[in-house]
């Protein structure tokens, strides 16, 4: 998937999408999650709004609405991006340690980096505090390597970690076991709010129907006057493809929360809209 030059700077996290979708689908729609995010921010600081990133901006939204990920429920997809992430951190601090100072050890950590950054696409599911330290300790160390080897210099090893950096290694050493993610879940936790009791639907009440006097005459009802045929607005087929692509593009931008965009997008498919 090509990404034109106003969108380069998600490059790298589209090629991690594309590169990990028969491996873990999960992950890789994470990905194009927050690139997505990513361009949607640009966008709504006037950026990317050329034709190209807007058909670019396209592709992937009809990318990512037909992947089947898409309706795994946020939290459960957090956790399975939480664990991949932190488990290619904690590998790529281990070669690090063990003095393997090459350019694999800065790819992983290059990777844990990018990873560690789609957390940001469940905001609401994950506490982003945690890694905002290691995300740039990831970004420092695979710059740090990729400088040594580009220059042949000796290569120089991590910084000396303190007890309390120390502490929070182990626990990360502790969740790259502890937060594998786990399939099912409890049949009561799906089937909730049916809107009837235990006992059933309440049964329906009927009133006892009253025959009308036999002595009244029948009166004859005036037939209703014929409503006015309207006739309806042709939609042809051009102008029902240019409104399905904007209504699209609208409620991407709202999931996004990028209301201008939304604003923007609703405006041009009413313009769309032929008069009645």
């Amino acid at each position: 998937m090509k990404v034109p030059e106003t969108l380069r700077r998600l490059t790298y996290t589209i090629e991690r999408h594309e590169e990990l979708q028969s491996i873990n689908p999960v992950v890789s729609y994470s990905l194009l999650l927050h690139a997505l995010q990513q361009a949607f921010a640009l966008r709504g600081q006037g950026k990317a709004t050329d034709v190209e990133s807007t058909k670019c901006l396209q592709e992937w939204m009809d990318r990512i609405e037909n992947l089947p990920e898409r309706q795994i429920p946020k939290p459960e997809a957090a956790k399975k991006l939480e664990a991949f992430a932190v488990s290619v951190f904690i590998n790529a601090d281990r070669a690090d340690k063990s003095g393997q100072h090459g350019k694999a050890t800065a790819q992983k950590f290059r990777a844990a980096a990018c990873f560690l950054e789609a957390l940001n696409a469940y905001a609401d599911h994950v506490d982003l505090e945690v890694y905002a330290d290691k995300i740039k300790y990831s970004k420092f160390r695979a710059a740090k390597i990729m400088q040594s080897v580009m220059t042949g210099d000796e290569p120089e090893g991590p910084p000396v970690i303190t007890d309390e950096e120390r502490a929070i290694r182990d626990q990360l050493d502790a969740l790259d076991g502890s937060m594998l993610p786990t399939v099912g879940g409890d049949i009561d936790d799906i089937i909730d709010d049916v809107g009837y009791s235990q006992d059933g639907p309440p049964e329906a009440t009927q009133e006892p129907k009253q025959s009308p006097p036999q002595f009244l005459p029948k009166v004859a009802e005036p037939e209703p006057e014929p409503m006015p045929v309207q006739t309806p607005a042709e939609l042809t087929p051009e102008m029902v493809t240019q409104l399905q692509r904007y209504i699209k593009i609208v409620n991407s931008a709202i999931d996004f929360k990028d209301l201008k965009g939304a604003r923007d997008n609703l405006k041009l498919a009413l313009d769309v809209l032929p008069a009645q």
